[in-house]
């Protein structure tokens, strides 16, 4: 279909297949349009800003947010743009204000990782869940805070999210209350250094494997994935890697997310990988044990998914 067509090309090099994702940003195929924006912004091509100020007035909000996502990325920075930025993230339209947020995830200036932190507390979900996808991506102390606030939630399930997101900041697990952060980061927020984030998981690892130092079974992280959570220890994870995973980095994110919940399954618990396209497979014939050796022997298969189905 002119998905995949659309997906084929922004695979290419050249001026040619530019040329053929600034076209095909005209299809009255949502997809092909985001996935066109998508290719381009990859490619750091600037050529087609006008037409992306027109996209994001389109009736579709997946096509809003993915063009003024790729409008942030390129032109946050410039003063008259970072206007646009703030009204988008002060705007009733929840598609503007992911734009804004998953741009800013792409930009590496500073004062953009307060207006990052800021959203984390947005009353749209999808706001919330990028915001704290692009401080996870940026390593942002400033999102600490306001993810030990979210503790204090009416949802479970987003509580669960910012405690996870707070282990993979800092390399620290205070527990699901706020209380404890809290008193943490007065004692040492004001000089904390976010650590690389393999820095972290290593951290999380060393706290959980010593038996005298981590958090009782009571206390202990239960694994998150995509804000759902499951006290069990025996988990099969079923993984789509269709072509549309490729749409916002949706596979990225996956990517993320599963590091993240294996980093939950306590020792001696079980785990598998599930993947479909067109068909199924599994990573192991079974429920495979959780141990140091096949956490990292899972995350190298996680480094090497694609979405091709």
């Amino acid at each position: 279909g002119s998905e995949r067509s659309a997906r084929a090309v922004a695979r290419q090099d050249g001026t040619e297949a530019e040329c053929e994702l600034r076209k095909a940003l005209r299809d009255p195929d949502r997809f092909v349009v985001v996935r066109a924006i998508a290719g381009l912004r990859e490619r750091g091509s600037t050529e087609h800003m006008t037409k992306l100020a027109g996209l994001v007035r389109s009736p579709s909000p997946l096509v809003r947010k993915t063009a003024f996502r790729a409008m942030t990325s390129a032109r946050y920075g410039q003063p008259a743009f970072d206007k646009k930025v703030r009204r988008a993230l002060a705007s009733a339209d929840f598609a503007l204000r992911w734009g804004a947020v998953a741009g800013l995830g792409d930009a590496s200036d500073d004062p953009s990782a307060e207006w990052i932190a800021e959203r984390i507390a947005d009353d749209h979900h999808a706001v919330r869940d990028i915001a704290v996808q692009s401080a996870l991506k940026r390593r942002l102390a400033p999102a600490i805070p306001a993810l030990i606030e979210e503790l204090e939630a009416d949802e479970r399930l987003w509580r669960n999210t910012c405690r996870a997101a707070l282990v993979d900041l800092t390399g620290k697990d205070y527990g699901g209350g706020a209380a404890r952060w809290r008193t943490w980061w007065e004692g040492e927020g004001e000089g904390f250094r976010v650590p690389p984030a393999a820095e972290a998981r290593a951290a999380v690892e060393a706290l959980r494997a010593n038996r005298d130092d981590a958090p009782s079974r009571a206390e202990s992280p239960t694994s998150t994935f995509y804000n759902v959570t499951f006290p069990t220890d025996r988990v099969a994870f079923v993984l789509d890697l269709s072509g549309s995973m490729e749409i916002e980095d949706r596979i990225g994110r996956l990517k993320e997310q599963l590091r993240d919940a294996l980093l939950g399954i306590p020792a001696k618990g079980r785990f598998n990988l599930i993947f479909f396209t067109a068909g199924a497979s599994s990573w192991g014939k079974r429920l495979v044990r959780m141990t140091p050796n096949n956490r990292a022997a899972a995350n190298q298969v996680i480094d090497r998914l694609v979405a091709d189905g």
